[in-house]
């Protein structure tokens, strides 16, 4: 009795969390309909609901007609109650265009902006960065989308060697108030890519993605149960320093066989490693025809022994938007939602330390 009393505060917040996730997935819903969605009673709900229509989260929509009786009042939920900040490179001709967007909850985005740079530095994103935070209120996690690695808020890989280090994640955590992440820029293309092919349904293989920027080595996400695999210290991917015999850097990407030798040899070696079920194959120099004999040279190297789906993309563009909004959206709704495992492993804490005291 006296553990459930002590777990009182913890059940509100799982309470409270089950009901704000059903009315952000439904949009807008009844009393009735929470509670159906949840399987909490009406009294809950109304009590869960007062709270959140308080802090400005859910709002009275309306009325939905009714057969025969009262009209029931109609609760919104406002994806403006939160927003996060996306920021990401691409390589083009030796620069680096940076775009910016902020997005809100319901995934909408309110604000973009975008400008090109030379050379990146922990300090050439501020006037994006103020701008922002100016023109959109609310704003309570950024993302950086770059092709590197971090370790927590230390920057440890990264085609951009100006950015190696904390500067730039702690710099943008201190002057903001908000927490700053970081995001391999090919895990949130594949990422984006497994979205577009399955939206928030899960598949039973891995889905992998592989990105030729030419003036860099290629880089590989991997998605194995619906999230980015990233490895110890996140170094899962980095595969253009493999010693397989291909130099990226002198490869003419014009010559048809040296490009298709190549991708057909690194397909095979992701194949043996992680067995994908499906491969994203992004390069600006692909054309149809390579599809088929970059194919046939990876079953050739794995002895007909595995075969693997793969299609070639033009450019990541569409698929690195949707994929780094997405791990921003999933990010922000931990952030503000919470997260069952965590209560749960809370929930035991609490009873391991009421056991321990006697009570």
């Amino acid at each position: 009795m006296k553990l459930q009393k002590a777990n009182a505060p913890l059940l509100r917040k799982v309470n409270q969390s089950r009901i704000r996730q059903a009315l952000w997935k439904l949009r807008e819903a009844t009393k009735y309909q929470l509670a159906q969605e949840t399987g909490l009673s009406q009294m809950t709900v109304n009590n869960v609901l007062a709270g959140l229509q308080e802090n400005g989260e859910a709002e009275e929509e309306g009325r939905m007609p009714s057969e025969g009786g009262r009209p029931s009042t109609l609760y919104r939920y406002r994806g403006s109650y939160g927003h996060a900040l996306a920021l990401y490179s691409f390589q083009d001709r030796g620069r680096s265009l940076v775009r910016l967007h902020v997005i809100d909850l319901l995934g909408n985005c309110v604000y973009q902006d975008n400008a090109w740079f030379n050379l990146l530095q922990p300090d050439s994103f501020g006037k994006m960065l103020e701008k922002a935070f100016q023109a959109v209120a609310g704003i309570r996690l950024i993302g950086f989308g770059l092709p590197g690695e971090a370790v927590g808020e230390e920057i440890t890989l990264c085609d951009h060697k100006t950015l190696l280090g904390t500067e730039l994640l702690q710099g943008c955590r201190k002057k903001y108030g908000v927490p700053a992440v970081f995001y391999n820029d090919i895990n949130a293309t594949v990422y984006g890519y497994y979205r577009r092919l399955f939206g928030e349904g899960n598949c039973s293989y891995p889905v992998s993605g592989i990105y030729f920027p030419r003036n860099f080595p290629p880089g590989m996400g991997l998605i194995v149960n619906g999230s980015p695999y990233l490895g110890h210290c996140s170094f899962a991917g980095e595969i253009g320093s493999l010693p397989f015999g291909t130099d990226w850097f002198a490869l003419d990407y014009e010559d048809r066989d040296q490009v298709r030798s190549a991708v057909g040899d690194l397909l095979a070696i992701v194949c043996s490693v992680a067995a994908p079920g499906r491969c994203a194959l992004y390069g600006d120099f692909f054309i149809p025809e390579d599809r088929e004999p970059i194919l046939e040279r990876a079953r050739t190297r794995l002895g007909g022994g595995y075969e693997v789906f793969a299609e070639i993309l033009s450019s990541p563009e569409k698929d690195y938007e949707l994929g780094i909004e997405e791990l921003l959206l999933r990010a922000l709704r931990r952030q503000l939602f919470g997260d069952p495992t965590d209560w749960a492993r809370e929930a035991a804490g609490k009873a391991g330390n009421k056991e321990k005291i006697g009570c």
